[in-house]
């Protein structure tokens, strides 16, 4: 693979999809390694039974000083139907997304989901709000209905115009694991898929095609 400039981002899409994002910070770059050696490192990091056939997306990152980690994003559960103390009907689906630290530096994860709704880019009639739940998403519940997410009617009425807030310190070759709960206004024609992902050191969350800011990682 051609040598990059360091202020890029190079960033692998397991299934085969490769981006380059321009990065103004010299703090993460490229892979100084071939994109084989990332595989085995998915290989390694996603050798669980219960993940499979709910993993939808890998992504991995490396910086100038060695840092690297994995975010993992999973397919939707749900398409249940809600509705609120005010009589308003939503469907939401449930997601959950694990990141990993690969270094041997401890690194901070700070997510912040907007209390406004947002539009779907391929249907703008329709609003989503992303919530994350309190409650912590563990391995051994990813084959249960809503991987084991439960009291989603409390969850929901609580959440409904407010922020949610995720504020993790990951430790070297430690995990987080955490729901997402997506909350639409109406039924989606189609399929949703979403998934965090990481640029610079800047956190996104992409549902289908639209992609807001939602926090960032901090290396200590």
């Amino acid at each position: 693979m051609k040598k990059i400039p360091q202020f890029f981002i190079l960033f692998f899409i397991v299934f085969f999809s490769c981006k380059e994002k321009k990065n103004p910070e010299p703090e993460i770059t490229a892979f100084s390694e071939k994109p084989e050696i990332l595989n085995l490192i998915l290989a390694d990091s996603t050798k669980n039974s219960n993940r499979e056939g709910f993993l939808d997306t890998q992504f991995g990152y490396s910086d100038s000083l060695g840092n690297s980690l994995l975010i993992l994003n999973s397919y939707p559960k749900g398409g249940q139907k809600y509705t609120d103390p005010q009589g308003n009907k939503y469907v939401y689906a449930v997601f959950w997304t694990q990141i990993i630290n690969k270094t041997s530096q401890p690194f901070d994860i700070k997510i912040n989901f907007p209390s406004e709704d947002q539009k779907l880019s391929s249907s703008p009639e329709i609003l989503y709000k992303l919530i994350l739940p309190p409650t912590k998403m563990t391995d051994d519940k990813i084959q249960l209905m809503n991987y084991g997410l439960s009291n989603m009617d409390f969850i929901l009425d609580s959440s409904l115009s407010q922020e949610t807030q995720l504020d993790k310190s990951i430790l070297p070759n430690e995990t987080e694991m955490f729901y997402v709960i997506i909350m639409t206004s109406q039924g989606v024609n189609g399929t949703i898929r979403a998934g965090l992902e990481l640029e610079n050191q800047n956190l996104f969350y992409k549902v289908n095609q639209k992609r807001i800011s939602v926090g960032a990682i901090l290396f200590k």
